[in-house]
Parts: C-alpha cells; sequence; structure tokens
C-alpha cells in the first residue's frame, strides 16, 4: 500500500472539479455530480493507496429473504402508524453504540429528547427499513460526457487506466442507488408529510436532502464525528456557486466553531450546539504513564493489530486497550483471540463508546479518529501513526501533546513521555439544550 497525502490528494480533487465544471454538469436538466462525488472520491484513493473506503472495492452485502420480508414489515408498520398518527419532526437515527444490550445514537438521542412529542423516529440499525432493498430500480442516468469525464480523473492521479472502466460501471451504480432512494424518500415523505428532518449520518443521504429540498422540507443534519479537509464527505471547494445544488442540509449542527473552520460543507446555515458525548465524561489525567488506547478501524486493522502487538513487547508492563470501531462488531471474536495471548492488551469492544474506557488512559495512538481530539482536549498524549490518511490530524502536528512515531521503538519512546494533563483546545463544546430546542423549534416553523 503507498501513503498518499490526503491533504494534497483532496486539493486536487477540488481543482479537478472546479477545471471540469462538474457541479454544473446537468443531465436531462439534474445536477448529478454530488450524488456520486463522495464515493468517486474515495474510489480514486483507494487506487492509489489500497484502501478500502469506496464500495466499489468492498465486498456486496449480501440479502436474505428473511432480512428483505422483515425489513418490508417494519416499513409497512410504518406507514400504518403515519396513518394514525402524525409528527412534524422525522428523526432518523443511526444508533450504533450499545450500553447495557441498549442501543444509542450518541449524537442524536439528547437532541431529540427536546422534541420527543413533536418526533417520529426511524432507527436505521440494526435494520435500515425505511427505504425499500434496491435491485428493482431503472438504471439512473448518466452524462454523455461520463468518458471523458473518469479518462480526465483517472489520469490525473495516474492511476491505471484500466481502472477507468470499473469507474464508469460504479458510477453507473451509484446513480441507480440515488435513483432508487429518491423514490424511496419521495414514497417516505408522501406517507409520513413532515415539517422538518432531523438525522445523523456521515454526508452521504443525498436522496434525502434532495427530495427534502425539492419538496420545501428544511433538513438539520448533525455532526456525527469527524469530519474536516480530508474528509470528502465535508470537504467542498470554497470558490463554487451551490446555490443551484439539492443535496445540502438547510442546517448543519456542530460540535463547536472549530468543525466549521476545519473543511467546508456548504450547508445552508451552520449551528454550534456541542455535545456531551464526544470530549466529556472523561476523568483527569491521574498519572504521567497510564494505559495506553490504540484506536482501530477496519481498513487498517491488520496493521494496526500488528503494530500493537509489536508494542506489547516493548511496552510489557503498560496496560494497552485495543479500541475497535463500531464497524468492526463482526471482527470481534477473532481480534479477541489474536490478542489471547498477551494479557496485558484488552480489547474495546465495537460497541462501547472510547469515553468510556478512557479514564485511566494517558496515552492515545491512532492513524486518524475522533477519539485524537476528545483524548487531547482532556489532557493525554497523542501519538499519531504516520501512515495512510493520517495527515487529516496535520491540523494537530506540532502541539506539544501531539508526536508522530511509525514504529515500535519509536512509539515506545513517544509513550515514555508522561501525560501532564493540562487540557488542550476545545473541540467540543458543552452541549446546549436552549440552542439546541430553538434551532429545531425555528426549522419546523419554515417547514410548516
Amino acid at each position: 500500500m503507498a501513503d498518499i497525502n490526503i491533504n494534497k490528494f483532496m486539493t486536487r480533487f477540488h481543482l479537478l472539479e472546479r477545471e471540469l465544471a462538474l457541479f454544473d454538469n446537468k443531465v436531462d436538466g439534474e445536477l448529478w455530480w454530488d450524488s456520486v462525488r463522495c464515493e468517486v472520491c474515495h474510489f480514486l484513493y483507494d487506487c492509489l493507496t489500497g484502501l478500502t473506503y469506496s464500495s466499489a472495492h468492498r465486498p456486496a452485502a449480501r440479502s436474505r429473504a428473511l432480512g428483505r420480508a422483515r425489513r418490508t414489515a417494519q416499513r409497512w408498520a410504518l406507514f400504518a402508524d403515519a396513518a394514525l398518527r402524525h409528527r412534524d419532526l422525522l428523526v432518523i437515527r443511526a444508533p450504533r453504540s450499545v450500553v447495557d444490550g441498549v442501543r444509542h445514537d450518541i449524537v442524536l438521542d439528547p437532541i431529540t429528547v427536546l422534541v420527543a412529542e413533536r418526533s417520529r423516529v426511524i432507527n436505521t440499525l440494526p435494520r435500515r427499513y425505511h427505504l425499500p432493498d434496491g435491485g428493482a430500480w431503472a438504471a439512473g442516468t448518466v452524462p454523455a460526457e461520463l468518458d471523458a469525464i473518469a479518462a480526465e480523473l483517472i489520469s490525473a492521479y495516474a492511476i491505471d487506466p484500466h481502472q477507468s472502466a470499473a469507474l464508469i460501471a460504479h458510477i453507473y451504480q451509484l446513480r441507480a442507488d440515488y435513483a432508487g432512494a429518491v423514490r424511496g424518500y419521495n414514497v417516505l415523505f408522501d406517507r409520513i408529510r413532515p415539517k422538518g428532518v432531523l438525522m445523523v449520518q456521515n454526508g452521504i443521504e443525498k436522496a434525502l436532502f434532495h427530495v427534502a429540498n425539492t419538496r420545501g422540507i428544511p433538513t438539520a443534519e448533525a455532526q456525527h464525528g469527524l469530519i474536516g479537509f480530508g474528509h470528502a464527505n465535508y470537504s467542498y471547494p470554497r470558490d463554487v456557486d451551490y446555490s443551484q445544488q439539492t443535496a445540502m442540509p438547510s442546517l448543519f449542527l456542530t460540535f463547536s466553531e472549530f468543525w466549521s473552520q476545519a473543511g467546508y460543507y456548504p450547508a445552508a446555515r451552520h449551528a454550534v450546539i456541542g455535545t456531551d458525548h464526544f470530549g466529556a465524561g472523561i476523568e483527569p489525567v491521574r498519572t504521567g504513564r497510564g494505559t495506553v488506547m490504540v484506536i482501530a478501524a477496519d481498513i487498517y486493522n491488520d496493521e494496526l493489530l500488528a503494530l500493537t502487538r509489536d508494542l506489547a513487547a516493548h511496552l510489557p508492563g503498560r496496560r494497552i486497550v485495543y479500541k475497535l470501531h463500531p464497524n468492526q462488531g463482526a471482527q470481534e471474536a477473532d481480534i479477541c483471540a489474536a490478542f489471547a495471548d498477551l494479557p496485558h492488551v484488552e480489547v474495546g469492544t465495537a460497541g462501547t463508546p472510547a469515553v468510556r474506557l478512557m479514564d485511566d488512559v494517558t496515552h492515545l495512538v491512532a492513524i486518524q479518529s475522533t477519539v485524537v481530539y476528545e483524548a487531547l482536549q482532556s489532557g493525554r498524549r497523542i501519538v499519531i501513526v504516520p501512515r495512510h490518511d493520517y495527515h487529516i490530524h496535520s491540523d494537530l502536528f506540532g502541539l506539544p501533546s501531539v508526536s508522530l512515531a511509525g514504529d515500535g521503538p519509536a512509539m515506545a519512546a513517544a509513550l515514555d513521555i508522561p501525560a501532564n494533563g493540562a487540557p488542550g483546545p476545545t473541540f467540543f463544546e458543552r452541549f446546549d439544550p436552549k440552542r439546541a430546542r430553538a434551532v429545531l423549534t425555528s426549522l419546523i416553523a419554515h417547514g410548516s
């Protein structure tokens, strides 16, 4: 795998978007580029790095008949209930964290409780049931010049020209999926008749935003975690007119002003409401050299697992927590088995938020993660592994509590520097329920 500076890659991507006028490009009168741009960006980056951000480079999820039947039944039950009880606000919840067997959406739950009496909640986990399964829709439309656009993108990054055909096929599939989602959201909105939408996701619900905007229904998207210049979902060229784009939220709710400045996300409006999950509830540092937490992720798991084993050999007296990403639940048993011979290495489960395991942690190791900012704000020392897209954290390079270390010995040396416990910059303001209620009330009022 090659290491590609994600910030330089993204700068080039923005330049190509401007040079090719992709945000102005239409097919059948529709601005189409924003419906595929994130996946196209990931596809190109994967080709250069060998990572698997793009769905084109991941195995397709299998759809079983029983699962389809359950999702269909839940969707019709939703429609039936909507016919009996109207609610002004549609809340699309992503409960990825599990505490004591109960699923939580760590971002939306504190907001939703403020307007519970006006809300209809759809949970996208464990089943994403509110839209029909794909596969039955007509192919999505693409511009006549798609071959030339794909060739330009592939050539600009000096990627093997044979990948152009794969990129074109992927765009066709993305457009078909988008067309299906647009049809599904039109049916959903016809049945539920919301005056506003509140949701949390990672920048990919373009069909939802499009349908809501074309119907004049305001949408509020809550920040889900780490965003910034290197994240295609939230990184757009600044000198482009987005006034005609339909796939952006009306309102973007952030944890602090820092996140609105870290990248450029052209939502109609940004508002800071804070969070009581990220960066909050972590005990002060009690010792200079305590537990080491390694932040895992599925796309880097093999490398970080090997690095953690090497680190365990260099630090036999330090407790190490290998904290799994929320999407690593299926890998959990195998990862636990891989560390079974190392009693001082523990695995933090996929469903447990990192903050719940942070009290004894003094040092955090990661390639890139939201938890880096949480740990830094609470006085922990950070060790960044200079691999893959670690430049996402370039805004932290040079801070006295941040080190870069690429192998076991260098990392052991960095982890031997004691944490002083001094609070770092504020990346996460405390949740402001009064402000959150006000912006949501205003949102619904504008949709009336």
